[in-house]
């Protein structure tokens, strides 16, 4: 009896080492796959998406779709004229709020037209964009190694985030209709000035997305075509990847930063 106890044991012990040996064969290649950075953070505009779409398909499309939007917006028009009137108070400029529909139009156009990247012109945008997304009068556009660099560092374990100054829902539909498919499958998150607290060329901001994605800043990686976003996710503590895109504006030399010319080299 002893010994079948004995025989037992041994045999226990046995399988045990085996399903050890066996977990740790899997473990290593998951490991080595997972070196570099947890989470890679991307920007939209002249990263991932050529800025030609945006200045002159996304930004028109939103300057002409909101002249019939004011008519039928409903409640939705008074949110929005609120936003806007905090932010023209916030300029020390008039708002007023007797004509909320020519306000609305008005001020969308001359910010489009500012380029401004106020949150209220971005919420609003981000509207104005679902419907033509929806009807498919857009089509987001990425360059050709986006889909594949997103793919290859989630199958190696890493995860996938936006920081851009357009509202997350707008970076939402970017990725979800593009002319390559669906490709929310790959991100984890989104991020915009107003979630992450402060603008993109301030530290505070990838300080704040490191600590709402449970990383430390020094396991990020932050990919960006302008020079004052990688200063300040540096100075926050990520590793930073400038890229030289078509299209972009030249960068200074000699400005300490990595440069790609592709995601999938970064």
């Amino acid at each position: 009896e002893k010994a079948k106890i004995a025989t037992e044991c041994l045999g226990f012990i046995l399988d045990l080492e085996m399903r050890r040996g066996r977990t740790d064969t899997l473990e290593a290649p998951l490991k080595r796959r997972r070196c570099g950075p947890s989470v890679v953070l991307l920007d939209i505009e002249g990263t991932t998406t050529p800025i030609s779409f945006v200045k002159d398909k996304l930004f028109p499309y939103a300057a002409s779709a909101v002249t019939s939007w004011v008519e039928t917006a409903g409640d939705e028009l008074a949110e929005v004229a609120r936003d806007y009137e905090k932010q023209c108070k916030e300029d020390q400029v008039p708002f007023n709020a007797a004509a909320p529909k020519e306000e609305v139009l008005r001020l969308t156009k001359e910010w489009i037209a500012k380029d401004r990247k106020v949150p209220a012109l971005k919420d609003l945008q981000g509207k104005l964009w679902k419907h033509g997304y929806e009807r498919g009068e857009l089509k987001g556009e990425m360059f050709e190694d986006t889909p594949a660099a997103m793919a290859e560092w989630v199958a190696t374990g890493k995860r996938v985030a936006i920081f851009s100054s357009g509202s997350r829902e707008a970076q939402r539909l970017i990725f979800k209709y593009t002319q390559q498919g669906d490709l929310t499958c790959f991100l984890s998150a989104y991020f915009d000035p107003k979630s992450a607290q402060a603008s993109k060329q301030e530290a505070k901001a990838y300080a704040e997305i490191a600590l709402s994605l449970g990383i430390e800043a020094t396991e990020g990686l932050f990919c960006t075509d302008v020079l004052g976003e990688a200063q300040a996710a540096g100075k926050a503590g990520w590793k930073t990847v400038l890229l030289k895109r078509p299209g972009n504006a030249p960068l200074p030399p000699q400005h300490g930063f990595r440069e790609a010319t592709s995601l999938l080299d970064v």
